[in-house]
Order: C-alpha cells, then structure tokens, then sequence
C-alpha cells in the first residue's frame, strides 16, 4: 500500500473516534443537582414581589342641577332704570304657531312689573275683560282666572304690577306651573313651566322694580264696603286666580282636564259680566 492511501485510511479511522467519543458524552445523563439544607442556608433569602401602586379611585361628583330660568337685563333707553326679564320654556312642544315652546316670562320694564305667557296660538285682543285661562300650581286645584291679552295676540298676561305681584309671590310656593287654555279655534292647550330655581333669581327684578317690602294694598285702613262695589284690598275676593267677573270655579279646570268636549264648552261660555 502506498504512502499516501495509508496516510488517508489513519485519518478516516481517527475521525471516525471522534465522532463516536462525543456522541458517547452526549448521551451520557446529566448528573442530578440536589439542594441541601446548608446550601438553602448559603442561599440569599427571596423577597415577595412589592405591590404594585394603585390609582386613586376618584368619584366624579354629580353634576348641578341645570338652572332653568334666564336672567336677561339691560339698561332702560328712556331713564336711568334696568329692565329685567326672567323667562322659562314650557316643558313640552306648543301644538300651535310656529313656536316651539311657549315661555313663562317675568317682566320689569321701566319700573313696571309684568307676568305673562308668550305662545303662537290664536288669542286675538277682542275682548277687554281678557281671556279664560285655567291654571294650576304644583298639586293644587285647578282655578280659572282671566288674562289680558296683548295687542298682538300671541301673549296672556298681567301687565299691572298688582296683579303680576300677586301671582308671582303664588309662583314661589310650588316647582311647577300648569297652565291651559283654549285658542280661537276652541282648541285646548296645556302647558307646563318649572318653578325650581325662580327665588334664587327674583331678588333682580324685585330690585329693579323697587318691590316694597309690603306691598301698599296690604297697608293702611280698608275703605268701607259700598254696595255693588269690589273690595281690591282683599286677596280672597279680588286676585289673579278669582277675578269679580270670573266664571264661576265649578267650570276652571276644563282646560287642564284634557277634554275637548269640556274645552269647548269652557270656551264657548265666556264670563258673566
């Protein structure tokens, strides 16, 4: 055999050795690792894991009450006076005109305090004594009174600072205000208007009216009661809610009853005269 052929058959054999001692080591087990009691002593002791911090948990404070009267005011264009104009929507949607609520409105204009409900329904100024209205405050009776209108037809109210007086001071003592009507066409409206919030904001338009803190019908001896004649200073026979020529109080309430046959017949029965 030459030299070369037996130099490569020694180192085939050699390499094939190799192969075979690391193929030996890799399937030789490992040897197995026992922890004692001294090495857990020599170990260093492991520590919880901290909590992790939290947030806060912030509770949202609930939001105020949303005011449902506007305060509008602006300066008089004749005198040095402030007109005052404090107004509220009507809860639900007129089914006349094309408004689309009616509004309660409180008035101080040149020192003259008025109350009175804008609406688009049909209430033409024909007659002077004013038109029928039910109205109603929270959970009380029904009262028919009567209210003027205005030359445009499309507001009831009272324009004389007595008796817008009196029934606003009526206003403060429920959260709600029902109020009904029926139009020209003898067609029953209702309507609804929150009171909540309105003694926060009268304070302005009593200043600017220069309220007294007594009104003067309310002081100073009464006059003697003439025959045929109204006693204005009493509240009970002459007010808002029971005017002298008013229908009479089995018959307020059709308006608010949601009755068009009892509308009608409201309707088409004016006041006695």
């Amino acid at each position: 055999m030459s030299f070369f052929l037996r130099l490569f058959a020694f180192a085939g054999t050699a390499a094939a050795g190799v192969t075979l001692g690391y193929y030996g080591l890799a399937l030789r087990p490992s040897p197995q690792i026992n922890v004692t009691a001294a090495d857990r002593i020599a170990l260093p002791p492991s520590h919880p894991m901290p909590p992790r911090p939290m947030a806060p948990i912030i509770v949202p404070e609930p939001p105020a009450p949303r005011q449902p009267w506007t305060l509008r005011q602006e300066a008089a264009t004749v005198t040095d006076l402030t007109n005052v104009y404090l107004s509220v929507p009507s809860e639900e949607a007129l089914t006349c005109g094309p408004r689309r609520r009616a509004s309660l409105i409180l008035r101080c204009l040149e020192d003259q305090t008025s109350v009175y409900i804008a609406h688009d329904c049909a209430t033409p100024p024909t007659d002077p004594d004013g038109w029928p209205v039910d109205l109603r405050l929270g959970d009380g009776p029904a009262t028919r009174m009567l209210m003027q209108v205005d030359s445009q037809g499309e507001a009831l109210g009272h324009w004389e600072h007595q008796a817008a007086r009196i029934l606003i001071e009526r206003l403060l003592t429920a959260d709600t205000l029902h109020l009904g009507f029926a139009d020209a066409d003898g067609i029953a409206n209702r309507m609804h208007f929150p009171l909540s919030g309105l003694g926060s904001r009268l304070d302005t338009l009593k200043t600017a009216c220069h309220w007294a803190a007594v009104p003067s019908w309310e002081i100073g001896p009464r006059p003697l009661p003439v025959e045929g004649a109204v006693n204005t200073h009493d509240h009970d026979q002459q007010s808002p809610f029971r005017p002298p020529n008013a229908p009479p109080p089995e018959s307020a309430g059709h308006f608010l009853s949601g009755s068009p046959q009892a509308a009608d017949r409201a309707r088409n029965n004016p006041p006695t005269r």
